[in-house]
């Protein structure tokens, strides 16, 4: 993925993500579907620490030994207190800093439609359920609005996206694309973290 990297990104971010390992995050987004299209998603509002106020999907930070698919689970049922019964990893991209070279997230994008459970406020998020047409996105993480329209479809994507610090709205730069399912899967297990 990265031999193929986009022109906007320059050398120097290239030669620091090289030399940085990765981060792995999860975020899950709650889906209702209406004739088989997404009707509606749940986001939830960041309640405490790092990005408070920020509209984003349930997720964080892996545990020692937690794959990304139970980190998936775990911190949807945290941060949401539903189940998810059909998780399913549909994208994942790479998030780099230009005050913060040695810094590079690996988000890995997650969307569910079936869980046991009610939606519920916790410490961490406050959701709010949203149309497509609805999103919050100048309260949302730059990228947001660059690769929901692929969720929203329903396809799997990867990409890349440089921001200028670690503010939400400061991305400098990205490429994103779409990809088939077994694309996603090379990728994830070629270039991503594994416990």
């Amino acid at each position: 993925f990265f031999l193929n990297a986009p022109t906007s990104l320059t050398p120097k971010t290239f030669i620091c993500m090289a030399a940085v390992v990765n981060k792995p995050l999860t975020n899950c987004f709650l889906l209702r579907k209406t004739a088989g299209q997404v009707a509606e998603v749940v986001l939830g509002q960041k309640k405490r620490g790092w990005m408070v106020g920020i509209w984003n999907g349930y997720g964080g930070k892996l545990e020692p030994g937690e794959t990304v698919e139970q980190a998936a689970a775990r911190e949807l049922q945290e941060e949401s207190n539903v189940v998810g019964k059909d998780i399913t990893r549909i994208g994942v991209f790479f998030q780099t800093f230009e005050d913060s070279p040695s810094k590079r997230l690996e988000i890995h994008v997650f969307t569910c439609t079936k869980w046991t459970g009610e939606i519920e406020e916790t410490e961490e998020m406050k959701p709010k359920w949203f149309t497509p047409d609805s999103f919050p996105f100048d309260d949302m993480w730059g990228d947001d609005r660059i690769w929901f329209p692929y969720m929203l479809k329903q396809s799997c994507f990867t990409g890349v996206c440089h921001f200028e610090t670690d503010k939400a709205q400061a991305m400098i730069s990205h490429d994103f694309r779409e990809i088939s399912q077994s694309e996603l899967e090379d990728i994830v297990r070629k270039e991503c973290y594994h416990p």
